[in-house]
């Protein structure tokens, strides 16, 4: 019996040395909320919605089993009460997002393979950073259904579906437009042949007079 006991302590104690605490979980969910608030455009109200569910998320990680469990897809529904459709497609899109975290030897977000500076905001802290400390996913129904969020705020002109323009015009020469490269490929060619209304009144000008 005693062994038994033994036992489970030591299980406790790593399953517990490998769950998230609360002051990462609040740190990560901050850093990834950030971002998905740059790139998709939330609001104040959506900022805040989306902070306590990824917190919520974080908070839940007890084993690596739990990365895409239950936990990941209550993230997925309750998010998509707070974002509308334009701003739940960049979301899907970008994976960075939407599987967000992986199990190495202990947690890492995908969000830093991005942005790699931990210390860099777009956004001040939500106003819920102060008093939430999660919770709101354990409920059979969604806290955030039935709730508005408002208008999004447009995302930034440099992102599109994730990825940001800069990086996809990096190293990438502009293309002539259509109407250079058709005059280029028509002076490779060599002169012009002469049309046919050209041809035709030469030939007559000849039957006519002889030649000129």
């Amino acid at each position: 019996m005693k062994k038994i006991m033994t036992w489970a302590v030591l299980m406790t104690i790593a399953i517990s040395a490998s769950a998230m605490s609360y002051p990462e979980a609040r740190r990560e969910a901050l850093f990834l909320t950030d971002k998905m608030a740059y790139e998709l455009g939330l609001n104040d109200a959506q900022y805040n919605a989306a902070y306590e569910i990824n917190l919520d998320y974080l908070r839940s990680m007890e084993s690596r089993h739990d990365v895409f469990g239950p936990y990941w897809r209550r993230r997925n529904s309750d998010l998509r009460y707070v974002l509308d459709a334009y701003q739940w497609g960049l979301y899907t899109a970008a994976s960075y997002f939407y599987r967000p975290i992986f199990w190495r030897s202990g947690w890492h977000l995908h969000i830093y393979a991005r942005y790699a500076d931990p210390h860099f905001y777009y956004r001040d802290r939500p106003t819920v950073w102060v008093h939430y400390r999660g919770g709101r996913n354990l409920h059979v129904h969604s806290y955030y259904a039935g709730r508005d969020f408002g208008r999004p705020i447009a995302p930034p002109r440099s992102v599109f579906k994730g990825r940001p323009m800069e990086r996809r015009m990096e190293g990438r020469p502009m293309k002539r437009d259509f109407g250079k490269r058709h005059m280029e490929r028509r002076m490779d060619r060599g002169p012009q042949k002469r049309g046919f209304g050209e041809r035709h009144m030469e030939r007559e000008m000849e039957r006519r007079h002889g030649g000129w």
